[in-house]
């Protein structure tokens, strides 16, 4: 049994969810059966492939191409060239994201979609960007693909609605929470009280509304001493974020990390509570993260948030400061209730598991070959 995957979402880190989900899932997934043959599929001009550890083990083989990608997209168009053929052929080919590709019609593919944010909310994202997804092609894309795996029950639900897409075809499975623990300690010259918000810099994620909520709650000498630390890194549109900042009558409480992978657990275990009141998420990994490490979430009220969030975590309406304001407070006036709400973040972050995300797609990918 030999399966394909496009490891070209794995270029770089910055992605976010869609680089976490695919080191993740990977690494478990090939650790399943030895017997399994993954090749993977890479091609850049400049940017080296990627390495991981599980790359290194013995049913692993990558196929490193120097074709860049605006090139491989527009081959695509014509059906060349067929990536299962340059890595030797394979019994199907996984894509762990839309990212276009061409493939010989024999050739089973199961693609993972994370979220059709691009369809609802395109206000959200720049010309660029739209133009991208538009190039990939993601209806045509799930239209011809043997089966779709969807992050989420409501993503599964957009691509049956906007895409047509039969139920049948699409299988929900849930992404997993992990990655690396750092003991228990102190950043430099992070606050000793403070809350978090964890996410790229760009107007869907409504860091905007966290500012404003931020500055509605400080109006409580109770809440005095709390600060809001900002992770992540500059997206679309990040000066506006960065100028509303600087404007701010609670500037000198407001801080600005960048862009922090190794140190993001950490900074979760000093956090009172995430504050993650995106206006549209196929998954959304921080609320999940944040809650595995007892932190409770308060996230908008929308698309697949209260179903990653459960009980651990409140979900208002992201167009609200005032009410993402409230909601911060009860968390943080309350230590009983931010008991409660740890013990439930933690229960609820225990049905996210990567071995079994990874058992279920590989259990997909054998099934969808043999069809």
């Amino acid at each position: 049994m030999t399966i394909g995957v496009d490891i070209r979402v794995l270029a770089n880190e910055k992605d976010g969810g869609v680089y976490e989900y695919a080191s993740q899932l990977l690494s478990h997934m090939v650790a399943l059966d030895s017997s399994i043959l993954f090749k993977l599929f890479y091609s850049s001009f400049r940017v080296p492939a990627p390495s991981f550890e599980w790359m290194k083990k013995g049913n692993v083989s990558l196929h490193a191409h120097r074709i860049s990608n605006s090139a491989l997209f527009l081959a695509s168009y014509f059906q060349q060239p067929k990536a299962d053929l340059l890595i030797g052929g394979v019994d199907v080919f996984f894509s762990p994201h839309i990212l276009s590709i061409a493939l010989s019609p024999h050739c089973p593919r199961t693609v993972t979609f994370h979220d059709l944010s691009y369809e609802r909310f395109p206000e959200f994202f720049s010309w660029r960007r739209r133009l991208w997804n538009k190039a990939m092609g993601p209806k045509s894309q799930a239209q011809k693909a043997k089966a779709i795996i969807a992050v989420s029950e409501s993503t599964k639900r957009d691509l049956e609605n906007i895409y047509r897409i039969p139920s049948s075809k699409i299988s929900v499975i849930h992404s997993g929470v992990g990655g690396p623990e750092i003991d228990k300690k102190e950043i430099a010259d992070l606050p000793a009280k403070y809350i978090l918000a964890l996410s790229t810099l760009e107007p869907r994620k409504n860091i905007s509304g966290v500012i404003k909520a931020f500055e509605i709650l400080k109006e409580d000498p109770a809440l005095a001493e709390y600060h809001l630390v900002i992770v992540g890194p500059s997206g679309w549109l990040y000066e506006s974020i960065l100028d509303q900042i600087t404007h701010s009558p609670q500037k000198n409480s407001i801080h600005c990390q960048g862009f922090a992978s190794k140190e993001k657990s950490l900074y979760y275990q000093n956090a009172s509570c995430l504050v993650y009141p995106s206006f549209f998420e196929g998954f959304g990994f921080p609320p999940l993260e944040a809650m595995a490490h007892g932190v409770p979430a308060i996230v908008g009220l929308n698309s697949s948030m209260p179903e990653v969030v459960g009980q651990g975590g409140m979900a208002v309406n992201p167009y609200s400061p005032k009410m993402i304001a409230q909601a911060v407070a009860s968390i943080l006036r309350d230590p009983a209730f931010h008991k409660v709400l740890k013990t439930k973040a933690e229960y609820q972050a225990q049905k996210f598991s990567w071995p079994e995300a990874a058992e279920k797609t590989l259990e997909l990918l054998l099934k969808t070959s043999t069809e």
